[in-house]
């Protein structure tokens, strides 16, 4: 497996204090990148089978940035969420490459509409074996 490629997860937080919805970004320095475009035909028209598959290693180079589970991530405050990074599936969106940009809706959707963007649809935590090889498998639609 060779993990050269740098991704960027957009976390959704629910600002506490503004209640308005952010994506903030985390790079993932050295993950393993695999993506697949595709269309099914369905007799009510095309359907996207597009899907996106990232393993990613625990030792991740996050510049700084700690993982915490899905709802210790929900509960920080604004001022904390900036040195943390989650995967949320259904809500966090991934992407190809570097971008270090905090997301408003606006930005989101414009993101969203990229053919590199992907939907977390699942996180399996492979934390068996020796240490060096723990990592997350990411699924994406």
């Amino acid at each position: 497996m060779r993990a050269e490629t740098e991704a960027t997860i957009y976390n959704q937080y629910r600002n506490p204090q503004t209640r308005v919805l952010e994506w903030r970004p985390a790079i993932l320095r050295y993950v393993h990148w695999e993506a697949s475009k595709g269309a099914n035909v369905l007799t009510s028209g095309l359907a996207s089978a597009d899907g996106l598959f990232v393993m990613i290693p625990f030792a991740v180079d996050t510049g700084g940035k700690t993982y915490l589970p899905p709802l210790q991530y929900a509960a920080l405050s604004p001022e904390q969420v900036s040195g943390y990074w989650t995967m949320t599936e259904g809500n966090d969106r991934i992407v190809e490459g570097a971008a270090e940009n905090t997301a408003t809706l606006t930005d989101i959707k414009a993101i969203v509409a990229a053919d590199h963007c992907y939907t977390v649809t699942t996180v399996d935590i492979m934390d068996f074996g020796r240490k060096h090889m723990h990592h997350w498998e990411v699924y994406g639609k």
